[in-house]
């Protein structure tokens, strides 16, 4: 097709960048409130009373509780725990469980301070590098249209 993808296609992606940033941005935000660089978080000290190892689709899945619901309920007495430091975690250990608040006003989500998967190195990392990618994705799509409404360019390089 001469001139690329309908244009159609190009407003879709152009229109998706923006909220992509958005929720990478904001899942980053609740990351650095975790580690306690910005804001604040409720924390509670808590003993751990179950561990449970389910096998996923991509490995195990390990999870902590500190009340008496089984770990493998869900729910917001557990939290999701790298296997590694699971491993090294005993029923009775001391725990601190943060706690970020639910949008929607139901029950707050709650993270592990030491090992939690949603705060994890790799985890922000990874979403950084996505952040950086979506950035990308906006300038291109901003550039992109103003070479278009200054040389009425179709949008789509051909």
């Amino acid at each position: 097709m001469r001139g690329g993808p309908p244009t159609l296609i190009f407003w879709v992606l152009a229109a998706a960048c923006p909220l992509l940033v958005a929720f990478t941005s904001h899942k980053l935000y609740d990351m650095a409130r975790l580690r306690g660089w910005i804001g604040a978080v409720r924390v509670e000290r808590q003993v751990v009373r179950g561990k449970a190892q389910i096998e996923g689709e991509h490995g195990p899945v390990c999870w902590v509780s500190w009340t008496e619901r089984a770990p493998t309920l869900p729910g917001n007495h557990r939290s999701n725990v790298e296997c590694d430091r699971w491993r090294r975690l005993q029923i009775g250990a001391p725990i601190e469980v943060l706690y970020l608040p639910d949008p929607d006003g139901e029950d707050d989500h709650p993270y592990l301070r030491d090992g939690g998967i949603y705060a994890s190195d790799g985890n922000f990392a990874f979403d950084l590098a996505l952040l950086a990618l979506e950035l990308g994705g906006c300038v291109y799509f901003a550039l992109r249209l103003v070479r278009r409404k200054r040389d009425r360019a179709p949008i789509w390089p051909g």
